[in-house]
């Protein structure tokens, strides 16, 4: 009978034991995951590429982490924050490169497909990301039609036909042109008001500043620095117009200088 007891005390022991180990392996992996996920929500995010198969994110901690075919919206952004990376990468004089040896230059565009920004010091919010590439896309755009030459489409029928501007944006367009015509039979303007300039960068624009209280932003050639445009948005029905560019619809003081 005593051995018994013995017995059944050992087992209750070891029973007991055994849970209290369950327990603290539990939490010790709910403690883990904790520590996880406040690890993803305190890190920051540095760059941002996006296009329309997704976003990939550069964070601070030297970490990628992907959302493919996720649009850019503020919840999408802050979900990369939580999700598992995929990858490390490095800054080398601005050009961000991955373990795998791809390689990316911060700024840029490439064909109006994708775009990656300097999230941390440019862009203060989702929303400024939003607000600068419907302009950036309107101008880069612009830069290819005028590259087609011969073949491309006349500036008050391109611009009337983009639905990403504003129509006082057309309007101001359409009478400048109509006004230089009938003073300038031959010539015209003599220049091209959407870069306020006789030339342009073939290879487009990048970002170089945006005020978030006026919603005006300069921006400059890619490989021609000096050469800047002024541009401005504005909201109209939810939904973020151009509604300023080169010399249509800004007022002198705010042009680029010349």
């Amino acid at each position: 009978m005593r051995i018994l007891k013995i017995t059944i005390l050992l087992l209750s022991v070891l029973f007991s034991s055994c849970f209290n180990n369950k327990d603290s392996n539990k939490n010790n992996i709910e403690n883990q995951e904790n520590k996880n996920i406040e690890t993803k929500e305190n890190k920051k995010l540095q760059f941002l590429y996006f296009s329309n198969g997704g976003l990939i994110g550069y964070f601070d901690d030297g970490t990628i982490v992907g959302c493919p075919r996720c649009d850019l919206m503020a919840e999408n952004i802050e979900a990369i924050k939580t999700r598992e990376p995929h990858s490390k990468f490095k800054l080398e004089n601005g050009i961000l490169i991955s373990e795998q040896g791809d390689s990316i230059s911060i700024n840029s565009m490439r064909n109006n497909e994708w775009a990656i920004v300097n999230y941390k010091n440019i862009l203060n919010t989702t929303e400024d990301i939003s607000k600068t590439f419907v302009a950036l896309k309107f101008i880069n755009d612009y830069v290819a039609n005028t590259n087609k030459m011969k073949e491309s489409t006349g500036i008050v029928e391109w611009v009337n036909s983009n639905e990403d501007v504003s129509k006082k944006f057309k309007i101001e367009l359409t009478k400048m042109i109509e006004d230089a015509y009938k003073s300038e039979p031959e010539y015209g303007l003599g220049f091209d008001p959407i870069f306020d300039a006789q030339d342009r960068p073939d290879d487009g624009f990048k970002l170089y500043k945006f005020d978030t209280i006026s919603n005006y932003l300069t921006v400059e050639g890619k490989s021609w620095k000096d050469f800047t445009v002024r541009m401005k948005i504005k909201e109209v029905n939810s939904k973020w117009l151009v509604d300023g560019c080169g010399v249509i619809n800004i007022p002198e003081n705010e042009q680029a200088e010349r």
